[in-house]
């Protein structure tokens, strides 16, 4: 019987095996090197006493769920929550998550098989995070084949993009100029190491300029993006200003009319000689080109960016300008220098532009602008021309005058290509005054609208980023422009704004022409303080301004016709105008000579009633001219005054005597006597 149980006892451990002895410590000093985005190394020392290895558990979480191996349970990796079983002490994981937490926990056993015994108490536990992906991947270098594109033809657009860790995904969207979003998209076609390559097909390459956005990714989802331009090379006649559509002169130039104009592509013969040769040579039965106020010689290049003025007399309207060979711009075409002043610039692309999305200069107050010219009159940005047609954009072909209020050169940047984002235009600014007051005159042929005074919070009575110099003129013209004190210098400008808060304001005022006949001057209120009454009077004539509406003539082509406008309360436009009213004379005046007797010299003095020429004379009694000591254009006014010497007009003296002085105004003359007496 005692044999038969032991035998059964000899069976039973041989099946089931004997359970090992369990480890009498865990190891210990857990230790994680080599991080990376997906990787990293741990290390532990060995448990003391010793152990047959050692089960290694991982949890993508900071903390283990609770549960403890069983013994007898060999489990064996990627059971349960087994990473790696065995007696190495330092181990490598890879294919990890990027930027993800992990908890290793750790049990020393002996024995394996069904005879496993596990150290469950107070195992080893670790937490490590991989790296943090925060790096979008890197655009380099970008090249195009061919350089410029040719039209028509396809280009390959080969970028190198870098990551530190992986790029997942890149494309290439593209797009002309007219289009206001990136809607055509290509996938890599090729793609050699940090090399990616994307082709753009024919039907990308357009007249209208080629734009491209590269767009790239890794696989944590950081983005980056590259815009940029690939100037477009047209062979001869391409290019017109029939095509592309959008131009500023698409049924051609008007004739024996001055218009702002530019070339939209960089030429390779850009001299106005070849640009200009079916109008044959310069000269006043032909064309005239003018930068400002000087006139460009046949031999001068166009450049992208700038504008002239030009007539052209020879052909009737409607000559269209075919261009010779040449590239359309990129987007480094489109940084402009403006010197300080008014400077005449141009779009230099071959489609429109949006001045407020396309351009800087709303994050710079000394830029302001743009203001084009429709044939008859200047119009800002939201005026309408001639036609009604609303001034938005600078159109290819024509030009611009823009204002730099600065001392220093400064630079306008037009980047068509998405990456300047919305700017603030001059329109925008001046509207910005509290309040305003535009004020228009016209003739039968011109007109000029584009004049404000007003008031604003930050404007004052001196220089502020209001103030614009009146426009400059080229041609038959009338213009509107106030006197505005700058430096110890009146100049004249075509916004003047004050400081807001006052009982009322005045402006000094004149209209200019070269045309002698009627004009019509006008003015539009806007937002004026409710209780402000405006009030003008022409002073040249000494006649106040009646009605909504005033017309008058300009008499003089050389000299401009004086204004006075208030505007304020109507106690404060009633005290001034009554005040100023008082200062002019009501009459011509020929006052006495003093000293008289004289020797050798005397003053006369005359007032003026109404602006205009003016002779005073000196005569002997005998009736014969002695000098003339005025011939000239005179202002409204009192106490003008000269002097005479007692010399003739060759500057011999004359004799003692009787002499008459004379003043002629118009119709009317006076007289007076003097004694010279030596």
């Amino acid at each position: 019987m005692l044999r038969t149980l032991l035998f059964l006892l000899t069976v039973t451990s041989t099946l089931y095996g004997q359970m090992a002895t369990e480890p009498t410590a865990q190891p210990t000093n857990l230790i994680f090197s080599n991080i990376g985005y997906t990787k990293m190394t741990l290390s532990f020392t060995p448990s003391v006493g010793g152990a047959d290895g050692y089960i290694v558990l991982k949890f993508k979480a900071s903390s283990p769920p609770a549960g403890i191996p069983e013994d007898g349970q060999d489990y064996g990796e990627g059971s349960w929550w087994v990473w790696r079983q065995g007696a190495s002490t330092s181990l490598n994981d890879s294919n990890l998550d990027i930027g993800a937490t992990y908890t290793y926990e750790i049990f020393a056993y002996n024995g394996s098989g069904n005879t496993i015994n596990y150290l469950t108490t107070s195992p080893l536990i670790g937490t490590q995070a991989t790296m943090v992906d925060s790096e979008a991947p890197s655009i380099g270098t970008v090249s195009v084949n061919p350089y410029p594109a040719t039209y028509p033809g396809h280009v390959v657009v080969t970028a190198t993009i870098t990551d530190n860790y992986s790029v997942w995904t890149t494309l290439l969207d593209y797009r002309n100029g007219t289009e206001t979003s990136f809607e055509n998209t290509v996938g890599v076609w090729n793609r050699t190491g940090d090399l990616f390559s994307f082709i753009i097909p024919e039907s990308g390459v357009t007249k209208q300029g080629l734009f491209y956005r590269i767009r790239t990714s890794d696989i944590s989802g950081n983005i980056e993006s590259m815009m940029g331009s690939i100037p477009v090379f047209f062979s001869e006649g391409t290019v017109s200003t029939l095509s592309p559509e959008g131009g500023a002169y698409p049924i051609g130039f008007p004739s024996d009319q001055w218009r702002m104009f530019s070339i939209p592509l960089k030429l390779d013969n850009g001299s106005v000689s070849s640009v200009l040769a079916d109008f044959g040579e310069s000269g006043n039965s032909s064309w005239r080109l003018f930068d400002g106020s000087n006139e460009v010689r046949s031999t001068d290049q166009f450049k992208l960016g700038q504008s002239f003025w030009f007539k052209q007399i020879i052909f009737p309207a409607g000559k269209q300008i075919a261009l010779g060979s040449g590239r359309t711009a990129s987007v480094a075409d489109g940084i402009i220098t403006l010197r300080p002043g008014w400077n005449q610039i141009a779009n230099p692309f071959t489609f429109s532009i949006d001045w407020a999305l396309d351009t800087d200069a709303g994050n710079n107050v000394n830029i302001k602008g743009p203001i084009a010219y429709d044939g008859s009159k200047y119009i800002g940005i939201g005026q309408t021309s001639g036609d009604n047609t609303p001034f938005t954009e600078l159109k290819p072909w024509d030009g611009y005058w823009v204002y730099n209020a600065a001392t220093t050169n400064q630079i306008l940047t037009i980047d068509p290509s998405g990456a300047i984002g919305a700017a603030k235009s001059l329109q925008q600014s001046f509207a910005d005054a509290d309040w305003r007051v535009q004020i228009t005159v016209r003739n039968d042929k011109y007109e000029d609208q584009f004049n404000y005074v007003g008031a604003a919070v930050d404007a004052s009575d001196d220089d502020d980023r209001y103030d614009l110099p009146e426009l400059p003129t080229i041609g038959d013209f009338v213009s509107v422009s106030f006197d505005h004190k700058k430096s110890g210098k009146t100049m004249q400008n075509t916004i003047d704004y004050c400081t807001i808060g006052k009982k009322g304001y005045s402006w000094d005022m004149q209209v200019a022409s070269n045309l002698s006949g009627e004009n019509v001057l006008s003015w539009m209120p806007d937002r004026v303080p409710q209780g402000f009454i405006i009030r003008m009077m022409n002073v040249s004539r000494h006649e106040m301004v009646e009605g909504n509406e005033y017309r008058f003539r300009s008499e003089n082509m050389h000299y401009p016709v004086r204004f006075k406008v208030w505007i304020g309360t109507e106690e404060y436009v009633t005290k001034m105008t009554a005040s100023f009213e008082n200062e002019l004379p009501n009459s011509f005046e020929l006052h006495a000579n003093y000293p008289n007797p004289f020797n050798p010299e005397t003053r006369i003095r005359f007032d003026v009633a109404r602006s205009g020429n003016v002779k005073l004379k000196v005569y002997n009694i005998l009736g014969q001219e002695i000098i003339t000591l005025v011939n000239g254009y005179y202002e409204t006014g009192r106490n003008y005054s000269v002097n005479w010497n007692g010399k003739d007009q060759l500057g011999r003296p004359v004799a003692s005597g009787l002499y008459i002085y004379r003043l002629e105004a118009g119709k009317i003359a006076k007289t007076k006597k003097m004694l010279l007496v030596k």
